[in-house]
């Protein structure tokens, strides 16, 4: 009888940063209201410990330990937290049925949290295959709504300090098609998100409040490899469900947005660009991202080099826009625009051992 009982393991350390300088000028009326300006850096120091063992032809489990050590500047102000995340991974492969299943205890300054995750396949046809996915998420590194002078607002990347912070959860079913090379896929989904923050007019005045936002959607994609390049096309609709609590309204809104993608493989160099195109907001949601990747791989080690560029093309993108009093008794009204990105450059460098 064959022993499948194998053992490997490997460690590493990471580190990521993202710094955001910006001016923005309000404006009323061809007048300057405010000037706006933001520091914010974070940086995000992982070590991570993983072993992997093959147990049967069918059964791999892989267990590990991340170690994240963050740092969160505004202004002049330094936060730093540190969030410590055993987890185990199984996974049982038959010929046409795969399942994976995934738990990680999550412990964040005086809180701690469980994050399951579970992934099934099924291939009914050799060009055929359906699949379910459900995952939870904190999001420790997030955007939040801050106002100033009372009228204007803007996200602003933040990090959690360990209290109510924002939880994902995701259901996901999917079915793929291979015809000739191509790759045609279609999502449907159900995304609930909690403690998410946004600004609400209340009597005239925005203020920032907690919501709970539901989305159903449908995602459809079609890609196609040549030239050592992945091209993909993308097509999404949402339909999103604001409850703003607080006896205030539930917003409904259905975006539609357009993606196209590419990733050119030239090893040990990699470059991936996003171009992203929405309707049904106030402006035309435009957004061109790009990426470059360099991996150098040793018999003992591995060192990673990336760089990125957000939003190349540096435009405002507005894509939620709040009419606001500008003085009371007056019926003009001042905007308040929430730019989702500005133009942002970010280097990240992995070290494996």
């Amino acid at each position: 009888m064959q022993s499948y009982k194998q053992w490997k393991a490997e460690t590493g350390v990471t580190l990521s940063s993202l710094v955001s300088e910006k001016s923005n000028i309000k404006r009323f009326k061809g007048n300057n209201l405010a000037d706006i300006k933001t520091n914010i850096w974070i940086s995000e120091l992982t070590g991570f410990v993983r072993g992997e063992e093959k147990i049967t032809q069918y059964l791999k489990v892989e267990q590990g330990v991340n170690v994240k050590l963050y740092g969160n500047s505004i202004g002049d102000t330094l936060f730093r937290k540190s969030l410590i995340s055993p987890y185990i991974n199984s996974n049982l492969t038959f010929k046409n049925f795969y399942l994976e299943f995934g738990l990680s205890a999550n412990f964040y300054e005086s809180q701690s949290y469980y994050v399951p995750r579970f992934f099934a396949s099924l291939n009914i046809l050799p060009e055929l295959k359906v699949d379910f996915t459900y995952s939870k998420s904190k999001s420790l590194v997030y955007k939040r709504p801050v106002v100033y002078n009372k009228y204007f607002a803007e996200k602003q990347w933040r990090l959690s300090n360990g209290a109510n912070i924002p939880e994902n959860e995701y259901f996901i079913f999917g079915v793929d098609y291979l015809w000739q090379g191509w790759t045609f896929n279609i999502d449907a989904y159900r995304k609930s998100m909690k403690e998410k923050y946004k600004v609400v007019k209340v009597s005239s005045q925005p203020s920032v409040y907690k919501i709970n936002s539901v989305v159903n959607g449908i995602d459809l994609m079609v890609n196609k490899e040549a030239f050592r390049t992945v091209f993909t096309g993308a097509f999404s609709k949402q339909f999103v469900n604001d409850d703003l609590g607080d006896n205030l309204k539930i917003e409904e809104y259905s975006p539609t947005e357009y993606k196209f993608t590419t990733l050119s493989d030239f090893k040990p160099f990699y470059v991936s660009s996003l171009f992203s195109y929405a309707d049904g907001y106030e402006d035309q949601y435009c957004r061109l991202d790009l990426a470059a990747y360099y991996k150098l791989i040793k018999k003992r080690y591995s060192v990673s080099f990336g760089f990125s560029v957000l939003n190349v093309l540096n435009r405002k993108n507005y894509k939620v826009i709040e009419d606001l009093a500008y003085t009371s008794g007056q019926k003009d009204l001042v905007s308040i625009y929430y730019e989702p990105i500005s133009l942002t450059p970010t280097f990240s460098i992995e070290i494996s051992f």
